[in-house]
């Protein structure tokens, strides 16, 4: 869903960041929607690279203790004048509150 916007960014020469939060299921809801004893979809999309075939400063992060550095990477290549994409490796959570909020 960003892919067409950081594009957009990186030709205009927009200094933006964008993160991106790849759980590796498109954040779909898998009970449901899918059989029960079907395995994750899984994506092997790497936006990171994405990004940088784009002509943008990407960076993938997997750890925790890497975000704060990868922020931090991302304001001074904003102030550059570049677009920056930061694919944050999150977990695929497959449990969900069946409650309503009020």
């Amino acid at each position: 869903m960003t892919g067409l916007d950081f594009e957009t960014a990186v030709g205009c020469g927009i200094p933006i960041p964008t993160i991106v939060l790849n759980n590796s299921s498109g954040a779909i809801e898998r009970r449901g929607l899918a059989h029960p004893d079907a395995s994750p979809p899984g994506s092997p999309a790497r936006l990171a690279e994405l990004g940088r075939s784009l002509g943008g400063y990407a960076e993938r992060v997997e750890k925790p203790d890497e975000i704060i550095p990868a922020i931090q990477r991302a304001r001074r290549m904003n102030d550059e004048g570049r677009a920056v994409l930061l694919e944050f490796i999150t977990c695929d959570e497959p449990n969900y509150s069946h409650r309503r909020g009020l």
